[in-house]
């Protein structure tokens, strides 16, 4: 018999957004958050997170990044995660240890601290993109455009085309979602940037396949 105080799984009363989670979070430092989605707050390094995103992006070596940016109406899938490449381990010297880690000073005492590169390490995600679950960006100054799909579990070391659909490891394009023409399209309309009453409106045919539809936007 189920205890009258308990929710049953999978109603909206079972799955209710808690307030004040972070985007951001130390992976390691910090258990995940009890629920698959948080509200989108400003982070550190984030110049811009748009109206109506929601999901959560665990950070590896959120020190040396340099940039974070998520457009508008994005939707990020559970345990998606991005890696700052090269944050403890250059590829480039004879050793990937991290002697000059601030982790390592007692051990290693006198180590050089400033043993990164110059290279700029970012992470610029368009609008009404969906990241699927379990994806992973190395970064690198990567680029996702606006419209595209990550599938679950793909590892992103590249910039990804609007409107591409993306998976494997490392991510191939698997198809773009559209014609050229309509694409072209959509990236002109914008519907992101409209109103919400504008996109209150028109969200029937935003939520169809109808290309005459779309073509009278």
């Amino acid at each position: 018999m189920r205890n009258g105080n308990a929710q049953p799984k999978g109603t909206l009363q079972a799955m209710r957004i808690p307030k004040g989670i972070p985007l951001l979070e130390n992976a390691v430092h910090r258990p995940p958050p009890p629920f698959p989605y948080s509200k989108l707050l400003m982070p550190r390094h984030a110049e811009t997170i748009g109206e109506h995103s929601y999901g959560k992006i665990h950070i590896f070596g959120e020190q040396y990044l340099d940039l974070f940016s998520i457009g508008k109406f994005t939707s990020i899938g559970s345990s998606v995660s991005a890696i700052v490449k090269g944050h403890n381990h250059n590829a480039d010297w004879f050793t990937t240890y991290p002697f000059g880690s601030p982790h390592l000073e007692e051990e290693w005492p006198g180590a050089d601290q400033d043993y990164h590169d110059e290279k700029r390490r970012g992470l610029t995600i368009g609008s009404d993109v969906w990241l699927g679950q379990e994806s992973v960006f190395m970064l690198g100054d990567l680029t996702i455009g606006h419209g595209a799909i990550v599938g679950a579990r793909t590892i992103v070391t590249k910039d990804v085309p609007p409107y591409a659909v993306v998976a494997g490891n490392p991510a191939r394009i698997i198809k773009n979602r559209f014609p050229d023409w309509v694409i072209e399209h959509l990236l002109s309309l914008a519907w992101w940037d409209k109103p919400d009453e504008w996109i209150q409106e028109h969200k029937g045919t935003l939520c169809s396949d109808d290309l005459e539809a779309l073509m009278r936007l």
